[in-house]
């Protein structure tokens, strides 16, 4: 009996094992069915997908969207130097007319500073006018001049010329006036001076606005107004 009944513990181990083994068995076998299908399942996706990835028209797509970034690269380079090209022809042209307006004042300036001189010249001893000069050439400083000698005869004399600080440079323009002994008149402010070399009567119409131009006789003085 005692023989039997281990036997019979012993038939339901193996049976409960087996039972067990054939339960797990298939679970296995159904998730690699599972596995089967979705492999299978996905796999046709992903060779879908490269074959489209991988199609002519999606690379001509592609080529196309980056030929027409490079042609707007190119249009945008193009209108931008047509821009820069043109403001500088702008500026160019805008300099040059500064820069003629300038020589049409000064030699304003130049000719009427001459007519001045030639009309206190001309008037005899005695006469004096008080003129008015412009404080600058469209906004540059500027200085008159005029040639002068103790001896008339000694060389030429009488030139009025306006020197101004030009848009690039110094820039001067002459304008004749009379030959004569001309002498002048430094003030404190120093409106009227002479040149360093003596040579020519400097006024500086920043320093003052009115200039007095008188005959003495013999000589033509200019002194500050």
């Amino acid at each position: 009996m005692k023989m039997w009944s281990i036997l019979n513990t012993s038939s339901g181990c193996i049976r409960e094992a087996a039972e067990r083994f054939g339960t797990a068995s298939h679970a296995r076998r159904a998730q690699a069915a599972v596995e089967l299908h979705c492999g299978a399942t996905a796999s046709p996706l992903r060779r879908a997908q490269a074959a489209v990835e991988s199609s002519p028209s999606c690379s001509t797509a592609h080529r196309l969207r980056g030929q027409a970034a490079v042609e707007m690269l190119a249009y945008a380079a193009f209108f931008f130097a047509v821009f820069v090209a043109a403001v500088a022809v702008f500026l160019q042209v805008q300099s040059q007319d500064l820069a003629r307006s300038e020589n049409a004042y000064a030699q304003e300036i130049a000719y009427g500073f001459a007519d001045s001189i030639h009309t206190a010249f001309v008037a005899g001893p005695g006469f004096a006018e008080t003129v008015r000069l412009p404080p600058d050439i469209l906004g540059k400083r500027y200085w008159l001049l005029v040639s002068m000698s103790p001896d008339a005869s000694a060389q030429e004399t009488g030139m009025a010329y306006v020197d101004w600080e030009s848009t690039d440079k110094n820039s001067s323009f002459s304008a004749p006036t009379v030959t004569a002994s001309y002498i002048y008149t430094e003030d404190a402010d120093g409106m009227v001076t002479s040149s360093p070399t003596g040579n020519f009567i400097v006024i500086d119409p920043s320093e003052g606005s009115f200039l007095n131009i008188s005959n003495e006789g013999s000589r033509i003085r200019i002194m500050k107004g």
